[in-house]
């Protein structure tokens, strides 16, 4: 709170990595707001490592004690997410028997944050324009 109260906070990502599922996909914070879904559609756009489809945005009680429902909740911060990325990989296209684990490495892992970041940018200008009209 006092951080927002002495600068705005455009976006805050909570980065996890998991094991369970593949990929890198979006938590978000509100099923009933749209926009809560453009930043990540544009991140998955950027990547086929993130998947927009395994992203969810419904907020269940139990998640009110995550960062980014407190930064969400107390500090007004919209685009609050946490972001999942798999510690094994990627398995592209859509359908998983049909192909195999793609690992992640390093590099791949440095690509996903890329293209977080140029979506945010993006974000930012759609974001800012949006306010205008």
């Amino acid at each position: 709170k006092k951080l927002s109260a002495h600068c705005s906070i455009s976006a805050f990502f909570d980065l996890h990595g998991h094991t369970m599922k593949t990929g890198a996909f979006f938590y978000g914070c509100g099923a009933s707001n749209i926009s809560q879904a453009l930043l990540p559609r544009i991140a998955s756009l950027g990547s086929r490592d993130i998947s927009f489809m395994n992203s969810r945005f419904k907020f269940a009680k139990a998640h009110n004690k995550t960062a980014r429902a407190v930064v969400y909740n107390h500090c007004n911060v919209s685009a609050s997410y946490t972001v999942e990325c798999s510690f094994f990989g990627q398995q592209i296209p859509d359908n998983p028997s049909d192909l195999p684990l793609h690992i992640f490495n390093a590099f791949r892992v440095e690509t996903i944050g890329c293209c977080i970041g140029r979506a945010l940018c993006v974000y930012g200008r759609v974001d800012h324009q949006a306010r205008a009209i």
